[in-house]
């Protein structure tokens, strides 16, 4: 149990029924270096904490006792943890909001934006459940991206497999049959044969050089220039490119929506949704360049125009929200529309991946069987003459 003095720990064990046996000071230092340990807080936990909130406080439940018993029900140390602080923090005059700020390394300002809102328009039960649902979609989101890029990987992967067996050991094995039988080959057999000897040979040198432009490739990567050129790139990628768009649309949408109705300043949003959450660092750079002209002086629909790098569709929505006043609800209507976007390209992607691999798999096994056959109705037709 945490504990402001000895005294308090003392009263609140005593209030539960137990009799205090030993007390020990903490150091920040301590703490700090238990957290390292304690396990990051998961999305799923803080959507359950959020939901337990909500249900309690909309059957009139007290706060404190709704905290007590999440401390009690949360599967994750660190939480628990953190909301025996939070309750700490309250039963000492702080407000929830105000108890959840000194807890950043858990607690988001987005997340205690949408409580301080709650609190200021006695509405705490509904900004529970409204937060709630927003880690949900952001959860359920981030699982749909990372299941629409298990298939293609594992297909990747198998197919790699199989040219590197046929190219490493299959084909030099025919490369020194017909050798030995000492017949004119064709060209493409030649071709064929010369390769995955030279494969087979220099295989060596062929994963270093694929380890060392895989290490170039993320030390680039992980360069501010390096990051936006990739992503630049991955949005012209066929298939990829659609799924990366729209995922980055939806994440604004839902983003702008929420902190907007919370009543977050603009300099905390753009700050927010240009750290890395949108998933895409190109796209981040036009939104740190919307709000320049922002600050300049001009409106959100020509602050996005001004970019050239947002759908037509996506800006007519913006420019129709800012001059009815109703922007937040326009993001909320453009990040719904963008999830069923996210959902189609994916669909599509998947689909379409299929009959690429299908035609890339049959091209390379025909050039094979191709030059296999043509040296093979050589030997056959010879042996048909001898005898």
């Amino acid at each position: 149990m945490i504990a402001l003095t000895e005294s308090d720990a003392e009263k609140r064990l005593h209030e539960r029924g137990l009799t205090l046996v030993q007390a020990r000071k903490i150091s920040e230092r301590f703490a700090s270096f238990f957290n390292l340990f304690a396990g990051r807080v998961k999305q799923r936990d803080l959507i359950e904490f959020y939901q337990r909130l909500s249900e309690s406080l909309q059957v009139g439940l007290p706060l404190l006792a709704t905290l007590e018993e999440n401390i009690k029900l949360s599967s994750s140390k660190r939480l628990a943890r953190t909301i025996e602080k939070v309750k700490i923090d309250i039963e000492n005059g702080l407000s929830l909001s105000q108890a959840m700020t000194q807890k950043s390394q858990v607690f988001d300002p987005l997340q205690v934006g949408l409580v301080a809102m709650g609190e200021q328009s006695g509405t705490l039960p509904d900004a529970m459940k409204h937060l709630a649902d927003f880690l949900e979609w952001k959860y359920q989101q981030k699982s749909l991206i990372k299941r629409s890029a298990i298939y293609p990987i594992f297909i990747l992967g198998v197919v790699l497999c199989v040219v590197g067996i046929w190219v490493g050991y299959v084909l030099p094995q025919l490369g020194s049959f017909f050798l030995n039988m000492q017949i004119d080959l064709p060209t493409t057999t030649k071709i064929v044969i010369g390769t995955s000897l030279w494969v087979q040979n220099n295989w060596f040198f062929i994963i270093g050089a694929a380890a060392l432009l895989f290490l170039f490739m993320w030390a680039f990567r992980k360069s501010q220039y390096g990051r936006i050129q990739i992503d630049k790139y991955m949005l012209k990628v066929p298939l990829i490119g659609p799924v990366v768009q729209n995922s980055s649309l939806s994440r604004i949408g839902h983003y702008f929506s929420v902190m907007l109705e919370a009543g977050i300043s603009l300099v905390t949003i753009f700050e927010m949704v240009t750290d890395g959450i949108l998933g895409n660092k190109f796209i981040e750079l036009q939104l740190e360049k919307v709000y320049e002209q922002i600050e300049a002086g001009k409106q959100f629909f020509e602050a996005f125009k001004m970019r050239k790098k947002f759908p037509d569709l996506f800006l007519g929505a913006i420019k129709t929200g800012e001059q009815a006043g109703t922007l937040a609800d326009t993001f909320r209507r453009l990040g719904f529309y963008y999830d069923k976007e996210v959902k189609r390209s994916v669909k599509f992607m998947i689909a379409a991946f299929e009959p690429t691999v299908i035609v890339i798999l049959g091209s390379f096994f025909g050039i094979i069987i191709l030059a296999i056959l043509s040296p093979l109705y050589d030997i056959i037709s010879k042996v048909g003459k001898v005898y």
